[in-house]
């Protein structure tokens, strides 16, 4: 829509208010109850500064927990050029990277999403 649109074409790209978006939904339909929360921007890798985008850990019925972790790419008209690589780099840091144990279990998933 519109909305879309205007964004694509900002400056920066649209993945900052994806993933907003994104989390506040996630945090609406799994954070009632305590049972899960919803974060983002959390450093996920150890030895060094990557962060995931979007974080959610979930506690089970026995008490221990379940994290799964997204990677957002959203394409712009600032890196359209360029998506495929960004999404690939995303796959080889999700395939690569090593968990703060804190997360343990972790799912790693990757959102990718094209407009043109």
């Amino acid at each position: 829509g519109p909305k879309l649109e205007k964004a694509y074409k900002q400056k920066g790209g649209w993945e900052g208010w994806a993933q907003v978006e994104l989390a506040s939904y996630l945090e609406q339909v799994f954070g009632g109850e305590g049972v899960a929360t919803v974060s983002r921007e959390d450093y996920v890798y150890n030895g060094n500064d990557q962060r995931s985008d979007l974080l959610i850990k979930t506690q089970k019925e026995n008490g221990t927990y379940f994290t799964n972790m997204f990677e957002l790419k959203c394409e712009s008209s600032a890196n359209s050029g360029n998506f495929r690589t960004k999404v690939q780099a995303d796959c080889t840091k999700i395939t690569n990277g090593v968990w703060n144990t804190e997360f343990a279990p972790c799912e790693a998933w990757i959102i990718a999403i094209g407009v043109t």
